[in-house]
């Protein structure tokens, strides 16, 4: 199967930087599906499952914290704020943060901050969820 060239970084660096056959993604408008040689492409993503298909055939998942995603000349590019594979997750850490996000949201009133809470809450929700199956 056609390859094509991934990155992804947040801002705490790179995450992924090889081939792919196959990217998906939960865009704002619904999940894609990049595969090489797909027409070019921008949009925002959304926090979501992400699954890669490296150039070996081996699936890799991890949750994407929300970003944007690039598609041109057969390379992909996906910003996002947090993007962790599933073997990297810290279910101890993960439960203790939830448990203090959950907190947290009880007692905040400013509606910006409980914006943020509950968008970290989000990507704490699917860590669990995607360690639990």
């Amino acid at each position: 199967m056609s390859t094509f060239a991934l990155r992804i970084v947040t801002p705490e660096g790179e995450k992924y930087n090889g081939e792919a056959t196959k990217l998906s993604i939960r865009a704002t408008d619904g999940d894609v599906g990049i595969l090489a040689n797909h027409a070019d492409y921008i949009a925002p993503v959304d926090i979501c499952k992400a699954s890669i298909i490296d150039g070996e055939g081996k699936e890799r998942l991890a949750v994407c914290g929300g970003g944007f995603v690039t598609f041109s000349k057969n390379k992909a590019s996906l910003v996002c704020d947090t993007f962790v594979f599933l073997e990297n997750i810290d279910i101890d850490f993960v439960l203790k943060e939830l448990k203090d996000v959950e907190e947290k949201l009880e007692q905040v009133k400013n509606q910006r901050e409980k914006n943020i809470l509950m968008s970290h809450k989000k990507r704490l929700d699917l860590q669990v969820e995607m360690i639990e199956q």
